[in-house]
C-alpha cells in the first residue's frame, strides 16, 4: 500500500508567498522575468494584476524612501518631531507589502496551474517546483537566488572592511 501524502498544494504555495520572505522574493524575481511575464500577460486579468503589483512596488519604494529620509533628517538636523510621522509610514509600508504579497500570490497560481496539474503539483516540493522553473526559463532556483541574496550584504561588508587599516591581516 503506497502512501501518496500531498507534499504541497496551490493554497500552501500561495500561503508561503504571503508569509515567507524568501519565497516571496523568488516568486517576485521569477514573475519579473520577461519570458515568464510575456506568457502570463496574455490574460487580461493577470495583466491588471501585474499593473497593480508594479504600482504597489513603486509605492513601497517611495514610502520606504520617505521613511529613511524622515528618520535621517530628524536625527541629523535634530528635528525630532519628524519622527512622529515614522509610525504612519511604517503602517503604510505594511499595508502596501500585504497588497504586493496578495497580488503576487494571485499571479503565481495561474502560472503554476499552467505548468502542473494539481495532482502532480501535490507530489512536488516547493524546491522542486522552483527548480523546474529555473531550468525551463534559465533563471536562478529558489536555493540559488536566496543564497545570492543572503550573501550580498556580507560581500558588501567584506568589500568595505578590506581597505580599513584596523582590519590589516584579517583577510
Amino acid at each position: 500500500m503506497s502512501m501518496n501524502v500531498p507534499v504541497s498544494s496551490i493554497n500552501s504555495i500561495a500561503s508561503s508567498i504571503k508569509t515567507d520572505p524568501q519565497v516571496f522574493r523568488w516568486f517576485f524575481y521569477a514573475l519579473s522575468q520577461t519570458n515568464i511575464r510575456s506568457e502570463l500577460v496574455k490574460n487580461r486579468d493577470i495583466r491588471e494584476l501585474y499593473d497593480g503589483l508594479e504600482k504597489n512596488s513603486k509605492l513601497y519604494v517611495l514610502v520606504f524612501s520617505a521613511l529613511v529620509l524622515v528618520l535621517f533628517t530628524a536625527y541629523s538636523a535634530k528635528i525630532y518631531f519628524l519622527t512622529l510621522s515614522a509610525p504612519v509610514l511604517v503602517y503604510f509600508l505594511f499595508k502596501i507589502d500585504r497588497r504586493r504579497k496578495d497580488t503576487l500570490s494571485k499571479i503565481s497560481i495561474p502560472m503554476l496551474l499552467s505548468h502542473f496539474e494539481e495532482a502532480a503539483l501535490k507530489q512536488k516540493t516547493l524546491y522542486q517546483i522552483c527548480e523546474y522553473y529555473a531550468q525551463k526559463y534559465s533563471i536562478a532556483s529558489l536555493v540559488d537566488f536566496n543564497l545570492r541574496a543572503d550573501l550580498f550584504p556580507h560581500k558588501i561588508i567584506i568589500m568595505f572592511t578590506r581597505g580599513c587599516p584596523a582590519n590589516e591581516g584579517l583577510f
